[in-house]
């Protein structure tokens, strides 16, 4: 073979392997520059959603304590009115924030305003239970 293109194939070679180790080269910063960019929009992100749902959660809480701080005056509220007041106030909480789906309140009998007997059968009453163990059967 002609020295003409053995230095040919030799400079090839050599262009072949220079251009091939900075492409990996440039792949592997490439890489990790998009692997860093990654993990950076997935914890802006995890931040992101864990701050709403932390305003959420914080946000029913808050009505939560409230209604709690309403119930503990509950003395100062005439006893004629007391289950009339607290429905209302349960009922604007629903008003007011629609993604309630449920809640409820479980006083001892007779608690509120000693009348029980009376509210029998109203809408959010239950039948009073004979005994404890009525209640799990």
């Amino acid at each position: 073979m002609k020295i003409k293109v053995k230095l040919s194939i030799m400079m090839i070679a050599i262009v072949a392997i220079v251009a091939g180790g900075i492409a990996i080269i440039e792949l592997q910063q490439a890489s990790g520059i998009a692997l860093s960019l990654s993990k950076q929009k997935t914890m802006y992100l995890a931040r992101q959603t864990a701050q709403y749902w932390d305003g959420r959660l914080n946000g029913y809480i808050n009505v939560l304590q409230t209604l709690s701080n309403i119930f503990n005056f509950y003395e100062e509220i005439p006893v004629a009115d007391r289950c009339q007041q607290f429905e209302d106030n349960l009922n604007g909480v629903f008003e007011d924030m629609p993604d309630f789906v449920r809640m409820a309140t479980i006083w001892k009998p007779d608690t509120i305003d000693g009348q029980d007997a009376r509210n029998i059968g109203r809408i959010g009453s239950i039948p009073r239970l004979k005994s404890p163990v009525n209640a799990f059967v």
